[in-house]
């Protein structure tokens, strides 16, 4: 499965959004009144979430358990971001609400504060040749919080 980040709005209304360790939008979405473990259900159908992006300072506890259940790193700002940084991050995108754009600024806000982590992950396999293990390599890195180097060598003891 591929490796995902994701945004949410948690609220009345949750906003989603869904994007690729190249900052490509896969699925965005709001759905009113709407439980922790429905936002699961369906995210999980996209692929392996490695990242959890919040736009808050203090993250909410739905975001908490969300990225607790995918055994996911939480990427917070220092500051709440305003709303002019969020209609910045997500400037490039297409979505119908608040809820959404909130979303996908916070998938964005991730994938910038991580970008270089995911170049150095993109080099190492270059060099190595070892292109089949770009995923795993991230995953393990982000979760298990060990080297790239580290990472590859388990994946090739096993």
């Amino acid at each position: 499965m591929r490796n995902i980040i994701v945004g949410i709005d948690p609220g009345t209304t949750v906003g989603y959004a869904i994007i690729d360790k190249n900052k490509k939008l896969i699925k965005t979405d709001s759905l009113k009144n709407i439980s922790i473990n429905d936002v699961i259900e369906i995210i999980r159908k996209y692929g392996n979430v490695v990242l959890v992006g919040c736009d808050k300072s203090k993250v909410p506890k739905f975001i908490e358990k969300f990225a607790i259940k995918f055994n996911a790193r939480v990427v917070k700002p220092k500051n709440d971001l305003t709303i002019d940084e969020k209609r910045k991050l997500s400037d490039n995108f297409r979505y119908r609400n608040k809820h959404e754009m909130d979303a996908i600024a916070s998938a964005v806000f991730a994938y910038n504060k991580t970008k270089e982590f995911f170049d150095s992950v993109r080099r190492f396999v270059k060099k190595e040749k070892a292109f089949d293990y770009e995923d795993k390599i991230i995953e393990i890195v982000l979760r298990k919080g060990i080297t790239i180097k580290r990472a590859y060598n388990s994946i090739q003891e096993t």
